[in-house]
């Protein structure tokens, strides 16, 4: 019987803005003092800096030393009795940030020299434990993506993906910024679509697009920085809830990309959720929470089309920042509160991919509005259209 509950940071740690995200996490399992929380932290080179640096934000949010404990799995002991005995204490694991490949390569799994994977004792035992509703599995950024058994994002940049398609992991001629992709999967802890991490900060719809195209898997789901996906699945049901500022849902069942040309794909379906919002993963349905329909209420009678559509990494402000974060995001706030159909976007990059935006007869926009400004806006069945060069 599956019962089996994540929590997943779109983010990496921010003190005192993601400190919300860890106390909703911690009354999954009845509260701060009932939390006995395993940090599993091989994602990361830098794994003794990174365990401290949560460790010190967990002891912030109400925890004390004694509750957490680092299982610092590795090809010794990742098959032996005792780090299984200190599994089995903890009631959340939780996976750190970092490189997603390097956790799944090197320390979950046996037999990837000879290019198979056969789980370690480590990951059976966890694995049973969060199948089973006993232990949560929590991560963010890399260890948020680390958890789903569908095509797992590697690395890439969006204007990359859209320009130059997706290499395969085993496939050494990518390049830095090239969209590389594991066909094969994370640890399958979440299996109804690819999971991308940071997404509307960084602009990463891109990638996430190319993504679910070339994989053909239907769905792509992007959490934002301080957000969290609280997922829970059993037998029979699953749903996702967002926590935080937003969950971004591609859908391509309804998308084209014409013969006779094939730089052109079409129709493709977003939607998001915001704070309280429920998505059901087996029917694809949404219950808006605390919202209410604001479509055939628009206001905005004056719109931006955007040269930064992708938050380029390549456009830098005085601080050396990306200039332009969440610019997809905004771009399409602006559209669809506004008396407009449709817009457009381009990249910041040369020769330019061209992004354009439609609201159709099916298009829903609703939103809190406190003091006659929209928060914590949702939307389903906006249409997008991209046009490479």
């Amino acid at each position: 019987m599956i019962n089996k509950t994540l929590f997943l940071i779109g983010s990496g740690i921010i003190p005192d803005e993601t400190d919300f995200l860890f106390q909703r996490l911690f009354n999954l399992v009845g509260g701060a003092s009932k939390v006995k929380l395993g940090i599993i932290a091989e994602s990361t080179y830098e794994d003794v800096v990174s365990v401290e640096y949560l460790t010190s934000d967990l002891l912030n949010c109400g925890l004390v030393n004694s509750q957490i404990d680092w299982i610092n799995i590795n090809d010794n002991n990742k098959n032996s009795p005792e780090i299984v005995s200190r599994i089995k204490t903890r009631n959340i694991f939780y996976f750190t940030g970092g490189s997603q490949d390097r956790q799944l390569f090197g320390v979950l799994y046996d037999g990837l020299a000879n290019d198979e994977r056969f789980e370690s004792l480590a990951l059976k035992t966890i694995r049973q434990l969060i199948d089973s509703g006993q232990a949560i599995y929590a991560g963010h950024s890399a260890g948020t993506m680390l958890s789903q058994g569908d095509v797992l994002i590697v690395g890439g940049d969006s204007y990359e993906a859209l320009i130059n398609g997706s290499y395969d992991v085993k496939d050494n001629s990518a390049g830095d910024a090239d969209l590389i992709l594991d066909y094969e999967g994370g640890l399958s802890f979440f299996n109804y679509g690819t999971i991308d991490s940071h997404f509307a900060y960084r602009g990463r719809q891109g990638r996430l697009i190319r993504t679910i195209v070339d994989s053909k898997n239907r769905f792509g789901f992007g959490i934002d920085n301080v957000s969290a996906a609280l997922i829970k699945i059993t037998d029979t049901t699953a749903t996702m809830e967002c926590i935080g500022t937003g969950i971004h849902i591609i859908d391509d069942i309804e998308v084209s990309i014409p013969s006779n040309n094939p730089k052109k794909i079409s129709n493709l379906k977003m939607h998001r959720l915001s704070n309280g919002d429920i998505y059901n993963l087996i029917l694809n349905t949404i219950t808006y929470r605390g919202k209410r329909l604001v479509t055939g209420r628009e206001r905005i009678k004056q719109i931006r089309i955007s040269n930064d559509i992708l938050s380029s990494s390549m456009n830098k402000n005085e601080n050396g920042e990306r200039a332009n974060p969440d610019e997809w995001d905004k771009i399409v706030k602006e559209l669809l509160l506004s008396i407009y159909q449709s817009t457009t976007g381009y990249s910041f990059e040369q020769p330019q991919v061209k992004i354009v935006f439609t609201k159709k007869q099916n298009t829903r926009v609703y939103a809190r509005i406190k003091n006659k400004n929209v928060e914590n806006y949702s939307y389903e069945n906006l249409y997008v259209d991209i046009i490479l060069p």
